[in-house]
C-alpha cells in the first residue's frame, strides 16, 4: 500500500530533518561537517516551519503542496538568518559585526538554496516515478 499524494508530500518534510544523520556515514569529512552544521543551525528554524505547514496542509490536497514545495526553500531563508542571527549573538553574547554578518547570510543562503532545491527536486522527482 503507498502513501497517499498528500500523505507522501506530508512525509518528505522529514527529509531534510533526516539527512544530516548520513554525516555518520562520512566520519571527520567536510561531508559530515555541512551536514552537522546544516541540522545544527537550521534545525529548529526547518522544524518550525515544517509544523506549520502540516497544520496549513490539513485542508489542503497533494497539488497545494506540490506547489508549495517548490518555494520552500525561499520561505525557510528568512527563518534561517533569524537563526543565524540568534546563534551568532547567543554564542558570542554581543551582536554580528554587519560585514561579517553579511557575508554569512550570503553563504547560508547559497548553500540553503543549493540543498533546500536538491530535496525539491528529489521530492518532486520520485513524486513524478511513483504516481504517475
Amino acid at each position: 500500500m503507498r502513501l497517499s499524494g498528500k500523505r507522501y508530500f506530508q512525509s518528505s518534510l522529514a527529509l531534510p530533518l533526516l539527512f544530516p544523520l548520513l554525516g555518520y556515514v562520512f566520519p571527520e569529512s567536510v561531508i559530515m561537517m555541512i551536514l552537522f552544521t546544516a541540522i545544527i543551525i537550521g534545525g529548529a528554524p526547518y522544524l518550525l516551519l515544517a509544523a506549520g505547514i502540516l497544520w496549513w496542509s490539513r485542508r489542503r490536497d497533494e497539488h497545494a503542496l506540490r506547489r508549495l514545495s517548490y518555494v520552500l526553500p525561499l520561505i525557510y531563508l528568512p527563518l534561517l538568518i533569524l537563526a543565524l542571527f540568534l546563534w551568532t549573538t547567543l554564542s558570542t553574547g554581543t551582536l554580528p559585526e554587519a560585514g561579517r554578518f553579511a557575508q554569512s547570510i550570503l553563504d547560508f543562503s547559497g548553500y540553503t538554496l543549493v540543498i533546500g532545491y536538491g530535496y525539491v527536486l528529489l521530492v518532486n522527482l520520485i513524486y513524478e516515478v511513483v504516481y504517475h
